[in-house]
């Protein structure tokens, strides 16, 4: 069968009046195909159209025209000599227009051009509409054939720009069979792939997706061992501008790892109230506020199987400024004002905030800060955690006359103890009061304390924030510790059935080769015996003769069985050399993921 040749010389056809060329032969089938073929043609897809069965509701226009030539071994493609193959060739669509009731959106590819070669795919000047969205895209693929044949990484470079990205739109064109039906089972890690080096870089004037508008976006998202950097990603959103760095990383299947780096501009509070989430769960204030907010913060942390923060590992420190706001009918500030007797602190109007905050073990723990509330000056801090649960101090400097009847028996108390300790409060007089809330954020608790007047209660307060961070800064380690050596083990688990994996293929790999070679050897001795005998029917010199024949016969095969074990023995090292290898690697990601904890 390996000395068949196929030889087509020529066959052209066309098809709707489209002319198609067309040459293929091929030597060596069996062994080695040696392939030479080549295919071009210009295809005039509204005669297409005509030719092939269409659904009443589609249809197909367009022009369509390639070239494609390739002659070389299958050899020397699986041993990587491309310089020995001759691969090369193009694709052009000029004016598509496709509409079909699979997906529910019209395509037109205005113009698209792809060339390749051995080496190389190209993506050049492609224009596109699906439904609204419009895109421009150009890019290079490289070492696609090493790739697919299991060896090397995959590069290429991909550049987007697009007026409109209508995410939405696309999501629900997309036909029912390819849409996550709802499940009971959890949302898994997604499985990226190896071995591909990628980088993507975006603009888009303006994108649509779920509830968000970004405007004038920009992303350079780079790709490489299952870990997704974005440098940077940039967007006007929410009346003001993101601008994030960071990294995803996917290669713990159980639980990705993110490190991001927000930069926060302007954004409009109400807007990113009803927009962002996790603001409503550790913010939910913002629902009854006016004003903007800026912020910078740093965010590292794990997400678990669903892509959902695990509160309890997030770390991060930042700092929240605001413009001017106003905070009204807030339930909590309602029962403040009663409790303190006075409607000006029914309500927040301040020139604006600036603070610092840190994010430890799930919990958002604000230094304190001071602003003017109900016309008296009010230092607030405490914690919040992303389980809603607050513990808060706000301490206000009130003046003794702005205490209304409410307030008034507490008051007096204060005064008669004032008096005991040689003290006068009289009006003009600043009474140092603190209001602690603890609970849900919806609904919390309120008390108050009434302190001396002589106490540095601002003071008391930032020790608190003080140690309220020590304390979670010793869980965080404590987490963190525990966490590493659970890698660490997990690696050395994986690494070690790797390497005992392959010394067992290895010992095989050499009982085999050994059971082989024994079976030579008893052929060869076998085969020489036989020869020696018919040397001793024929007389003296045909023995003479035979014996030396029988010689050459046992050590050719000693030879040959020699060969096969210390090939065998080769193989074997190599495989548990690879082994090793990838147990090292293993190993050495679990140290670089212990290091980002």
């Amino acid at each position: 069968m390996d000395d068949t040749m196929i030889d087509v010389d020529r066959f052209d056809f066309s098809i709707a009046g489209s002319p198609l060329k067309s040459n293929f032969s091929v030597r060596t089938p069996m062994s080695d195909p040696d392939i030479d073929a080549a295919f071009s043609g210009k295809l005039d897809l509204s005669g297409l159209s005509q030719a092939l069965p269409l659904e009443p509701e589609e249809t197909l226009a367009g022009l369509l025209e390639f070239d494609a030539q390739f002659a070389g071994k299958m050899s020397d493609i699986e041993n990587a000599r491309y310089n020995n193959v001759s691969a090369g060739g193009f694709l052009k669509i000029s004016d598509l227009d496709f509409k079909t009731s699979a997906i529910e959106l019209p395509i037109d590819i205005h113009q698209a051009n792809m060339s390749f070669s051995p080496a190389y795919m190209d993506l050049t000047n492609t224009n596109l509409t699906i439904g609204r969205s419009t895109m421009q895209a150009s890019g290079r693929v490289e070492n696609y054939l090493a790739y697919y044949l299991g060896e090397g990484y995959l590069k290429g470079a991909l550049s987007l720009n697009s007026e409109l990205l209508d995410i939405n739109e696309l999501m629900a064109a997309l036909p029912a069979d390819e849409v996550p039906e709802e499940s009971d089972e959890p949302m898994q890690i997604p499985e990226l792939p190896e071995r591909i080096d990628f980088t993507f870089n975006a603009n888009a004037g303006k994108i649509l997706y779920e509830n968000f508008e970004l405007n004038n976006a920009i992303a350079t998202i780079t790709y490489k061992d299952q870990v997704i950097r974005f440098n940077p990603l940039t967007a006007d959103m929410l009346a003001g501008k993101v601008n994030m760095k960071g990294k995803f990383d996917a290669t713990d299947k159980t639980s990705a790892f993110i490190d991001m780096d927000f930069q926060i501009t302007r954004f409009d509070i109400p807007q990113a109230y009803e927009s962002i989430g996790m603001l409503k769960q550790v913010a939910p204030v913002a629902n009854k506020t006016s004003g903007t907010f800026s912020t910078g913060f740093k965010l590292r942390g794990r997400l678990d199987q669903e892509l959902n923060p695990l509160y309890e590992t997030l770390q991060g420190s930042g700092t929240l400024r605001t413009s001017q706001l106003r905070i009204d009918s807030v339930t909590v500030m309602e029962q403040l004002a009663t409790l303190l007797g006075n409607n000006d602190y029914s309500r927040l109007v301040t020139d604006g905030i600036d603070f610092a905050f840190e994010i430890l073990n799930g919990v958002v723990v604000q230094q304190p800060f001071t602003v003017n509330y109900g016309g008296t000056s009010t230092t607030m801090g405490g914690t919040i955690g992303f389980d809603q649960q607050m513990n808060y101090d706000l301490v206000f400097q009130i003046p003794y006359e702005k205490f209304g009847s409410g307030a008034n028996q507490a008051i007096n108390k204060l005064v008669e103890g004032a008096a005991k300790k040689g003290l006068t409060i009289n009006p003009g007089s600043n009474l140092n009061v603190n209001a602690k809330l603890t609970g849900p954020v919806t609904s919390p608790k309120i008390e108050l304390d009434y302190k001396d007047v002589a106490s540095n209660i601002k003071s008391d307060l930032e020790d608190a924030a003080k140690k309220e961070l020590e304390k979670q800064k010793e869980e965080a380690l404590k987490k963190v510790s525990q966490e590493a050596e659970k890698i660490l083990d997990d690696a050395q688990k994986r690494a070690d059935e790797i390497i005992a994996k392959a010394e067992e293929a290895a010992a095989r790999i050499r009982s085999e080769a050994a059971s082989a070679a024994a079976t030579i050897s008893k052929e060869t001795e076998t085969q020489a015996k036989k020869i020696e005998d018919e040397g001793k029917k024929r007389g003296p010199l045909a023995e003479l003769a035979a014996r030396e024949s029988a010689k050459q016969v046992r050590t050719e095969g000693e030879n040959s069985a020699q060969k096969l074990i210390n090939e065998a023995d080769k193989r074997a090292n190599d495989v548990v050399r690879e082994a090793q290898s990838q147990a090292d690697g293993i190993m050495q990601q679990a140290r670089e993921q212990v290091d980002r904890l």
